[in-house]
């Protein structure tokens, strides 16, 4: 039930520094715009915002806060019947 800025600094405590295969992903709290602004220019889908506060839930909540560019598509179809 810890928030997820505690969680993360016990994450990064815990995973080693060289560990090719497992890596830390730091955050930034700040320039949210510009981040997503980047993300575009490189081609992506767009970012996921996380409220710093919320606890842990499994799945998607309503803590997180998708910035998804306009018109962007990845290739998949998919089909219905």
């Amino acid at each position: 039930q810890l928030p997820l800025i505690e969680r993360k600094e016990r994450l990064q405590k815990l995973i080693p520094q060289q560990t090719p295969r497992l890596q830390y992903v730091s955050y930034i709290e700040t320039e949210g715009e510009a981040m997503f602004k980047q993300a575009v220019a490189m081609g992506m889908e767009g970012i996921i915002g996380k409220r710093a506060d919320s606890a842990y839930k499994g799945g998607r909540s309503r803590d997180w806060l998708k910035a998804k560019r306009a018109g962007y598509h990845d290739g998949w179809n998919r089909v219905t019947s």
